[in-house]
């Protein structure tokens, strides 16, 4: 689905290149999140998800000056490997949507770490803070929405909203969605 995107794009006058995607471990970045959720003030954390828990609680032995070299240098890294290109088509998500119940009966950093894997191209952007979106491109044969995501430089939003726009215009995805919820 991102090859046919990124034709779409090249038709619509884009110069489109392939590029690798970028390395990087889970176990680099759960700390960081653990922590930020610590950070968050919430009064009742037993009425929270077992795995929201287990995140806080991990979360508070962290030190806020780690995290935010971590951080620091996750970043640098992404923003090193983002080069001079001024946007990266990207899956939203590489794999299919989970079952339901899929992680029931797991330990919380199980849970975690199963679910963290649909986050593989989305989350770094959070610690980058470039702009992302994701613009629905296909379905499925399940029939399961195939999105693809769009990121740009840092302060670029206005030029991921663009594209994305061209996009979602060329790929009709509207029509489609309407003509689907209207059978």
């Amino acid at each position: 689905v991102v090859r046919d995107v990124a034709k779409k794009l090249a038709a619509l006058g884009h110069r489109v290149e392939e590029g690798s995607p970028p390395i990087g471990e889970l176990d680099e970045v759960v700390p960081i999140w653990q922590r930020q959720l610590a950070r968050v003030p919430f009064a009742r954390d037993r009425v929270l998800q077992p795995v929201t828990r287990w995140l806080r609680e991990k979360g508070r032995k962290h030190d806020d000056a780690e995290i935010m070299r971590r951080a620091a240098n996750i970043a640098a890294r992404a923003l090193a490997w983002f080069g001079d290109a001024d946007l990266w088509v990207t899956p939203t998500m590489p794999i299919p949507p989970p079952k339901i119940g899929q992680w029931q009966g797991l330990g919380p950093e199980e849970t975690f770490k199963g679910a963290a894997v649909m986050g593989a191209f989305t989350a770094l952007f959070n610690l980058t803070g470039q702009p992302a979106i994701s613009v629905p491109a296909a379905v499925s044969k399940e029939g399961h929405p195939i999105g693809v995501q769009l990121v740009g430089r840092v302060g670029a939003d206005g030029l991921v909203l663009e594209v994305a726009r061209q996009l979602e215009e060329e790929l009709r995805w509207v029509d489609r969605h309407v003509r689907h919820a209207y059978a």
